[in-house]
C-alpha cells in the first residue's frame, strides 16, 4: 500500500507522526481518481446498454422481428414512431463520444455505428430507414399517385410530414461534424443521404398542400383553395402527432 511504502522508507522514517497527514492525503487523491475512473466506465456501460435497446428499436420498427436478430423488441411501424426510434439512437450514439466514453472499444458501439451507416443509409436497400425515407413514403406524395399506391388523408399526410420536420429540426444538430477525420464515429454516409432526403421531402409537403390533396398534376394555382383540408393536414395530422408525445416540433409549411 502506499502507506507501507512510506513508512518502509528509511528516508522518511523520522519523524513518523508526520507522514499521517500526507498518507492520508495520497489514498484521497487515489482514492478520487479511481472513484471518477469507476463512474466514467459505469457511464460508458449504461449508454452502451441503451445504444443496444434503442438500435433494437429501431431495427424492429423497420423490419421483422427475425431480421433483428436476438434483441428483437416490440416496435410501432408508422414512420412517426420510426423516425423518432431512429432520433433517439441517433442521439444516444452522439453523447456516447461526448461524454468521454470511446467507441473504438464498444462492440455494441461500432455494431449501431456500422448497421446505420451502411445497411441503412442506402435508399436502395429495401427496407432500410433511408430507402423508407426516400422511396416508400415518398410514393404518398406522387401528383397524381401511381395506380395501385394508396392515396392517404390530409390528416394522414401532415402525420407523415410532422415526421420529415422532425428530421429536419433535429438531425443537423445531433450529428458529429462529419467532415472532420478526427471524428471518433462516421456517420458520412447517413448524413450525406440525409442532405439529400430533408429538402426533397419537405418540397412535397408544401408541395401537396399547395396541390389542396387531390390525385391530380401538380398545379400552384389550387394553393388556397381548400381551408379545411389544410386544416385537418395541420391540427389533425401534424399537431397530433405533437401532442401525443408532448414534443414541440415546429411547424414550417
Amino acid at each position: 500500500s502506499i502507506g507501507a511504502l512510506l513508512l518502509a522508507n528509511p528516508m522518511l522514517s523520522a519523524p513518523r507522526e508526520g507522514l499521517f497527514p500526507l498518507i492520508a492525503a495520497l489514498a484521497i487523491i487515489f482514492g478520487s481518481i479511481g472513484g471518477a475512473s469507476s463512474a466514467k466506465q459505469t457511464e460508458c456501460q449504461e449508454l452502451e446498454s441503451k445504444i443496444a435497446r434503442e438500435r433494437a428499436t429501431a431495427c424492429s420498427s423497420l423490419f421483422s422481428r427475425s431480421e433483428c436478430g436476438i434483441n428483437a423488441t416490440d416496435a410501432e411501424h408508422d414512420w412517426p414512431n420510426q423516425v423518432v426510434y431512429m432520433g433517439k439512437l441517433l442521439t444516444s450514439l452522439s453523447s456516447y463520444t461526448k461524454n468521454g466514453c470511446d467507441p473504438e472499444t464498444s462492440s455494441v458501439v461500432k455494431d449501431a455505428v456500422g448497421w446505420l451507416n451502411n445497411s441503412q443509409a442506402d435508399p436502395k436497400n429495401s427496407g432500410s430507414f433511408m430507402n423508407t425515407w426516400q422511396v416508400f413514403q415518398v410514393q404518398y406524395y406522387d401528383m397524381p399517385r401511381i395506380p395501385g399506391v394508396r392515396i392517404e388523408s390530409p390528416d394522414t399526410l401532415g402525420r407523415k410530414c410532422w415526421a420529415f420536420a422532425y428530421l429536419a429540426q433535429n438531425l443537423p444538430g445531433t450529428f458529429p461534424n462529419t467532415t472532420s477525420t478526427n471524428e471518433p464515429i462516421d456517420f458520412s454516409n447517413f448524413v450525406e443521404q440525409s442532405k439529400t432526403a430533408i429538402p426533397m421531402t419537405m418540397d412535397l409537403c408544401n408541395k401537396v398542400m399547395a396541390n389542396c390533396f387531390v390525385n391530380k398534376t401538380y398545379d400552384p394555382s389550387r394553393k388556397g383553395t381548400c381551408p379545411l383540408a389544410v386544416f385537418d393536414f395541420h391540427y389533425l395530422g401534424f399537431e397530433r402527432e405533437n401532442a401525443k408525445r408532448g414534443f414541440d416540433v415546429k411547424y414550417p409549411f
